[in-house]
């Protein structure tokens, strides 16, 4: 008995009882050999029908066993199967193993099938039960499993791959013009340049979209605006397209379901990918926008030469308008899996980044839309958090690098998901980082704080924080709170200094050293961030801050006064007076052991003796260590003139030559 790959253990006894019930019937007469059998069926087809006509009876016909009434019409069908396959795998393997392109090895396969299903229409078995059309989709079913295993090969895979590719560089070299396969021009072609999810319920799956609801979809597009080219003939198509729709008709009539998603995942893979210098070619653009752009002018007018049979039914057009959702679901997983993967420097280079944030919401919002777990964001939230907790939140890092990262990612991602719902956990892990492994975030978010100039502080809403809300005396709803304080991203920065108490304090300590650096008594800029850092705190949160302020001004009122009353009064000497409890405590022991120059303290006793007579119930304690002096330094370039705190200006003060 010969051998058969596709021969499995049915079949194997289909022959077995076939040949055995079948010889008791007609003992000697009977063809035992499967091969001969095949070769007067298939090879000999003409001579068998000349046979058939000369013998006119069934006893003389070498077929004469297909009509054997005795015989379960099942058996008959699996032992002609077995006989014809057994052809097909002898013929087909030679055409397998040479050097032949796809196209041609597609039209031998082809050509060959015609040849096993071909005895089915001989007038002799029209009456059998051989003519039946349980037996041909069964013939078909089996000539496709077996090739759908001897054509898994590596080798003829790429080549196949090849023959697509080559196919798809023709609809990219299309003058631009929109070739739809003639299979689908009576239907609304102006369906593959929408999406068809918009406005259906959301799904787990595009093939859970029946007919009646894509046909409801499609009577609602407008068919006229669409600048598309439909063939109206055949004869119109180009020539490589109308092999590649006489190939494509050629695999589907044998049952080969060509699984085209790795190939099409290489192709958008190339489309996709991140250059490598992608932080330089940022534009408006949107990339996404144009790679389904792409996908619905190429790709889907490709694909739908793919679907091509002989005869196109209305159920084989919405069946190809779940593969364009599918294949333009295909494109949004890739993307957003290719750019989750620099997430951290697309964040990083936000605003410049926005239109990619903006493409990664339009992908998020695509596949979250047929998958109701919303687990693209979940993806996001944890890319993010992962890069986070491996990137930035590290001792090495310098705590405004990680300030900054954590309002651009607020930023960014309230672009994602204005709920901020993600940004609660990554928020959150930057605060705990914070309070328990640094204990410079306050120092460093005052700094970022008066970095800014006051547009940026008075722009946008200001959110308020409540008494005892940074503390954590407190509860509020974090993500309601976030999402709030998201548009203000002063508020962002304060929220991570733990408490309120520290980031008050560490704002004195530095607005105490810009006061006191002060020439000409000039506060108007302090004064105006001061009020609007103010607006984010409940009232007399800032007090000591405005105190300090007004010391200064009263300082500038006292010297003015002291200046105006007395001529004499030395003119390069200018005090400030500060309120002993709302200025920042410090060390006074460094202004004691102060050895001042001459010059300095009798005007120092000047002053003391002039405040006596203003504030007569007060007295002054001096802090010569703090405040600013102006010196000029003599270089061979020329004299240059600097600014310095009274400790420098002392040392600097040993190097002066007696006279100058």
């Amino acid at each position: 008995m010969q051998s058969l790959i596709v021969l499995d253990l049915q079949y194997q006894n289909a022959i077995r009882w076939f040949t055995a019930q079948h010889k008791s019937h007609y003992g000697a007469e009977t063809v035992s050999a499967l091969g001969q059998l095949a070769r007067h069926l298939l090879v000999d087809y003409p001579l068998t029908q000349l046979l058939i006509k000369r013998s006119r009876i069934v006893r003389d016909s070498p077929v004469k066993c297909f009509v054997d009434a005795k015989l379960p019409e099942n058996l008959l069908h699996d032992y002609y199967i077995a006989i014809v396959m057994g052809y097909y795998e002898s013929e087909s393997t030679p055409f397998m193993q040479g050097n032949l392109s796809w196209a041609e090895l597609i039209a031998k396969l082809h050509h060959l099938y015609k040849i096993i299903e071909k005895p089915l229409t001989m007038p002799l078995l029209v009456e059998s039960s051989l003519n039946t059309c349980a037996l041909r989709t069964q013939l078909k079913a089996t000539c496709s499993r077996y090739l759908q295993h001897r054509l898994a090969k590596p080798a003829l895979v790429e080549i196949r791959d090849i023959f697509y590719r080559d196919a798809l560089s023709l609809f990219e070299s299309a003058e631009g013009d929109i070739i739809i396969a003639p299979g689908f021009e009576r239907y609304n072609i102006s369906a593959l340049h929408v999406a068809l999810e918009e406005d259906i319920p959301e799904l787990t799956d595009p093939d859970r979209l029946s007919d009646e609801m894509l046909r409801e979809k499609c009577a609602a597009l407008d068919k006229n605006g669409r600048d598309i080219f439909m063939v109206d003939a055949y004869s119109d198509l180009p020539a490589g397209l109308k092999a590649f729709d006489q190939t494509c008709i050629m695999i589907n009539a044998l049952g080969l379901k060509t699984n085209l998603v790795p190939l099409m995942q290489r192709i958008f893979q190339a489309k996709l990918t991140m250059p490598s210098d992608w932080i330089d070619t940022m534009s408006d653009m949107s990339v996404l926008e144009e790679t389904i752009r792409w996908v619905r002018t190429i790709i889907l007018p490709w694909l739908s030469f793919v679907w091509q049979k002989e005869e196109m039914e209305e159920s084989d057009w919405y069946s190809f308008l779940r593969t364009k959702i599918r294949t333009e679901q295909i494109v949004y997983n890739y993307f957003l899996e290719t750019r989750l993967g620099y997430i951290f420097d697309i964040i990083l280079e936000f605003p410049a980044s926005a239109p990619i944030i903006r493409d990664i919401k339009t992908a998020i919002d695509k596949v979250s839309h047929m998958n109701t777990n919303q687990e693209a964001l979940l993806r996001l939230k944890d890319t993010v958090l992962k890069e986070f907790k491996e990137r930035l939140l590290k001792l090495s890092v310098w705590p405004t690098s990680i300030l900054h990262q954590t309002t651009l990612c607020v930023q960014s991602l309230k672009l994602i998901d204005p709920t901020c719902a993600i940004l609660v956990p990554i928020l959150n892990a930057v605060r705990v980082y914070l309070r328990m492994k640094r204990n410079d975030v306050p120092p460093a978010v005052v700094d970022m704080i008066r970095e800014a100039d006051t547009d940026s502080l008075a722009e946008g809403p200001s959110y308020t924080f409540k008494d005892g809300e940074l503390d954590g005396k407190d509860e509020i709803y974090e993500r309601e709170r976030i999402e709030r304080m998201s548009a203000d991203m002063i508020a962002i920065l304060i929220s991570m200094c733990g408490s309120t108490t520290d980031f008050v304090e560490a704002y004195q300590e530095r607005l105490a050293r810009e006061l006191l650096s002060t020439v000409d008594y000039n506060t108007d800029e302090e004064v105006v961030r001061l009020e609007l850092l103010k607006r984010r705190f409940p009232e007399n949160t800032l007090v000591a801050c405005d105190v300090m302020i007004k010391d200064i001004a009263e300082s500038k009122r006292l010297d003015r006064q002291l200046h105006i009353a007395d001529p004499n009064a030395p003119d390069q000497f200018h005090s400030i007076i500060m309120s002993r409890h709302y200025w920042p405590e410090r060390d006074t022991t460094d202004d004691d052991q102060m050895m001042l120059w001459t010059g300095l303290l009798e005007s120092m006793e000047y002053i003391e003796r002039q405040y006596q007579i203003h504030k007569a119930n007060r007295k002054l304690h001096w802090t010569p260590t703090q405040g600013s002096v102006t010196i000029e330094l003599e270089f061979r370039s020329g004299i240059r003139e600097f600014t310095v705190d009274p400790v420098k200006a002392l040392v600097i003060s040993v190097f002066q030559r007696e006279g100058t």
